[in-house]
């Protein structure tokens, strides 16, 4: 399991046994997660007012640059890695953004205006057509959603489509009012 204390990401097993500390950028680690594939955790390490996207492997202890980002504070990686979303934690710009890893390229998608942008974590459906995010705009929780389908390409890992409804021959069919199905 990954777990923050203080400003540093910590490993332990399911049991609570074999507590380690994962050594970081020197600026400590603030959001994080499993990099899809399982291998790797990608984090944000703020520094002044820089803040990156890093990865760190913890079994080669190997940690590297991924990406700058605009003040990030929350993010979460598309399905395959290939897209992250992003929550920017500056009040003159409460953005909701999209990282292109293969050109280190920001987007921005909408506005939050959440009145605590650590409260946004914005995430992905698993095809990565649509990302989801909370938000408090106008002063009651909801969440968000923003349809990607014509800007980022489609993941599809497990083969199931759960941003499309069901073909009509899998849904369930429905009796005439009144009609059993023996009365047919």
């Amino acid at each position: 399991m990954l777990y923050h204390k203080g400003d540093s990401l910590w490993l332990v097993n399911y049991d609570g046994q074999s507590n380690q500390r994962l050594c970081v950028a020197q600026s400590g680690a603030g959001s994080a997660h499993w990099a899809p594939d399982g291998r790797s955790v990608l984090y944000l390490a703020a520094k002044d007012k820089t803040v990156t996207l890093r990865e760190i492997v913890p079994d080669t202890r190997q940690d590297q640059f991924v990406a700058n980002t605009t003040q990030f504070i929350s993010f979460a990686p598309n399905p395959d890695g290939t897209v992250f979303v992003g929550a920017s934690r500056s009040l003159a710009a409460p953005y909701v953004l999209v990282l292109l890893r293969s050109v280190n390229r920001e987007l921005t998608l909408c506005e939050h205006k959440s009145s605590d942008a650590n409260l946004v974590s914005p995430i992905w459906s698993p095809t990565s057509q649509r990302i989801y995010f909370q938000s408090d705009r106008h002063g009651k929780a909801a969440i968000c959603s923003v349809v990607l389908d014509k800007f980022i390409e489609r993941t599809n890992l497990d083969g199931d489509d759960p941003d499309k409804p069901p073909p009509p021959s899998a849904r369930k069919k429905q009796s005439p009012a009144g009609v059993s199905p023996g009365q047919r």
